[in-house]
């Protein structure tokens, strides 16, 4: 965090205005609802190998484990535990691909900073070494491409946090990313995209207020990214002397930009020839936002409270399926940015805390009488308890009309099934009692139901209980028991990583394919759903042949031999199963395949979940491979292909020594 000795020099820099615009706070409980909703829809769209999709141009076509990285830190500052399957399942993923682009390294940063005291320390050295080898120039980029200042707050974000977790960064880096930093700011204090340089090296400002002009997301970056360098720096006294006043008229530039552009309800771009779709980048805007207040300690930003203002958006903007979005559909990406946003995840790196919400219990609505008032805290280390009992039980029943009830019998059920029964002393004044009650569910829908066997308190104190004997119920409430591992995602998740295709990718061709083009294709983006990303170890993207084509089929050569006990073919979805949204064009699922190994056909049946496992009769060496798909499950929706999203080739398992 910034230290106190820099407060006094920051603050007439970063508040902007004596007094901000007072901006009314959302309830609580909406905040927390849409929080839950936002958790909600991302573990339904996990894929079963323990990865997310990226439907954003961050991450290109990734399978290196960048997006799935930034939802599992999204995910964990929400609350969920390192107990959680899809935690541990994402993690997994996430450790067994190496970091291959900046974006994805700092997002693994942000996954191991919120683990804990389960941070993988290889992890996270990988992940710096990459940034910190692009790190020459001060700024970072696509490869192959200009530098960035997009590229540079992520990259510059993941050191910080490296930083934190105890990596040694030189002072070196985080000064050159200063002072590169300062030198792009433009002259009306704000920040473009690009800061290139002209022919003499230095930074050409006019080209980059016409081409890229500044816009609110690289205002609030440039900002960020100055202050995290300087936060960093500050821990040495002589460097605070040598750069605070630099910093200091970097800040009052940018915050004047601020204060006269930027709003709430949209990325603004200011000026220039060239609109950059800031639309696209809102969410991503809210993030920097929230970093940017945090790093600074501020509580307003632009003449608003920030959080109050960007939660209230946010709240606004949420969709039915519980995403966040810029275009119609919801997007991982932007969900993610969202929760981080709600859930000021920075500050928690800052007070090394962790997350700290406050969990939702399930409970009738307020207000609406019930006879046992049952709450549920679902999630891991699930369980319920009796919060009370209706006023008009508490007024036949209790000692003296509203104190403790007599209670026998306390059962709880299970999908209509008695699950525990706990017996009390009926002569004595259950008091406060709760009955609380551990709660381990299979994973699915499960009904929670609780009865109350009670005696009317007697007449007189002191009095003997009568034999008259009361069945009070509560209210049955439904859970989505996503949290608890099933076998198959457990089996899944033990063979992350190990196919045999991926380690060594084969030639491969197809009868034909969905030419579909990530738009960000020269920042590293690829086709989604060609023939090589049936082999490409994730389920998120695969190959899928034309609607058209009435026998697709895929082929796979190897110039050597795999040995392979097990074919595990995964069908191609727009959607993962578990998801809570509905497609409106279907990749059907093959229902029926011809395999052809070394030439040898064999025809096999295939259901339309994940992972439909093929047991060779004996370990063999695989050089051709070829899959026919002659029919296929029926659609949802409009019938728009069919193929796999992941073809895996598993080796026998290694019988282990007796000792």
């Amino acid at each position: 965090m910034i230290r106190p000795l820099l407060l006094g020099a920051l603050a007439l820099a970063l508040t902007g205005q004596p007094s901000a615009i007072a901006q009314d706070a959302p309830p609580v409980e909406a905040v927390n609802k849409a929080i839950d909703l936002g958790v909600e829809y991302l573990i339904g769209m996990q894929e079963a190998d323990g990865s997310w999709g990226s439907d954003h141009a961050y991450f290109p076509g990734d399978t290196s484990g960048g997006e799935t990285a930034l939802i599992l830190a999204a995910l964990l500052h929400s609350g969920l535990k390192w107990e959680h399957q899809a935690i541990q399942r994402g993690v997994t993923y996430v450790r067994q691909t190496p970091p291959t682009k900046y974006y994805g390294a700092c997002t693994r940063l942000l996954m191991e900073e919120i683990l804990l005291a389960r941070q993988d320390e290889d992890h996270i050295e990988a992940a710096t070494e990459l940034i910190l080898d692009g790190a020459g120039r001060g700024y970072w980029d696509y490869p192959g491409d200009q530098l960035d200042l997009s590229n540079t707050q992520y990259a510059l974000l993941g050191l910080w946090l490296a930083h934190k977790a105890g990596v040694k960064i030189p002072d070196k880096v985080y000064e050159k990313t200063m002072k590169v930093c300062m030198q792009y700011q433009l002259p009306d204090g704000g920040w473009a995209y690009f800061g290139p340089l002209d022919g003499g090296g230095a930074p050409n400002t006019a080209q980059s207020a016409n081409e890229y002009p500044a816009t609110a997301s690289m205002t609030t970056a440039g900002m960020a990214t100055v202050l995290f360098c300087f936060d960093a720096l500050s821990e040495k006294k002589s460097n605070i002397k040598k750069y605070q006043s630099d910093v200091d008229e970097s800040m009052a530039a940018g915050h004047a930009w601020l204060d006269q552009h930027m709003t709430y309800d949209e990325n603004v771009q200011v000026g220039g020839e060239r609109r950059n779709q800031t639309d696209v980048w809102y969410y991503y805007f809210l993030y920097n936002i929230e970093r940017l207040s945090t790093i600074a300690d501020l509580e307003t930003l632009a003449g608003k409270n920030w959080y109050n203002a960007g939660a209230a958006e946010l709240i606004k903007r949420q969709m039915r399926s519980g995403g966040w979005s810029s275009g119609p559909s919801p997007s991982t990406t932007d969900t993610a940015f969202a929760l981080l946003f709600l859930n000021k995840a920075t500050n928690n790196t800052r007070s090394g805390e962790g997350a700290d919400r406050q969990p939702t219990f399930l409970a009738v609505e307020e207000g609406k009488e019930v006879d046992v008032d049952l709450r549920i805290l679902p999630g891991v280390g699930c369980y319920g308890f009796v919060a009370g009992f209706g006023a008009s039980v508490r007024e036949r029943y209790a000692v003296d009309g509203k104190f403790g009830m007599h209670i026998e019998t306390v059962k709880y059920f299970v999908d209509g099934e008695l699950y525990k029964q706990f017996d009390y002393d009926v002569t004595r004044s259950a008091a406060n009692e709760r009955f609380t009650c551990p709660l381990e569910l299979e994973p699915g829908r499960r009904q929670i139901s609780v009865e109350v066997t009670a005696a009317p308190a007697p007449a007189n104190r002191g009095d003997e209980i009568s034999a008259e004997r009361i069945k009070l119920k509560s209210a049955a409430f439904t859970l989505n028991v996503d949290w608890t591992m099933t076998e198959e995602q457990s089996l899944a998740m033990d063979e992350v990583g190990k196919s045999l295709a991926v380690g060594n990718p084969p030639e491969v061709s197809v009868s034909s394919e969905i030419p579909f083009n990530n738009p960000n294709e020269a920042k590293g983006g690829v086709s989604l759903y060609i023939g090589d990303r049936a082999v490409d170890g994730s389920m998120a993207y695969g190959w899928v042949a034309g609607e058209e084509d009435t026998q697709p089929w895929i082929r796979m050569v190897w110039g050597k031999g795999l040995k392979v006990q097990t074919v595990v073919l995964t069908p191609a979805r727009r959607l993962p199963v578990n998801s809570n949204m509905r497609a409106s064009n279907e990749f059907a699922a093959p229902k029926k395949v011809i395999l052809k190994i070394n030439g040898k056909e064999t025809e096999h049946e295939l259901g339309p979940d994940p992972r439909q496992r093929i047991e060779l009769p004996k370990v063999t060496s695989i050089k051709t491979l070829e899959i026919r798909i002659i029919e296929t499950h029926p659609t949802e929706g409009k019938f728009t292909g069919t193929g796999f999203a992941e073809v895996e080739l598993l080796a026998a398992e290694k019988k282990k020594k007796k000792r």
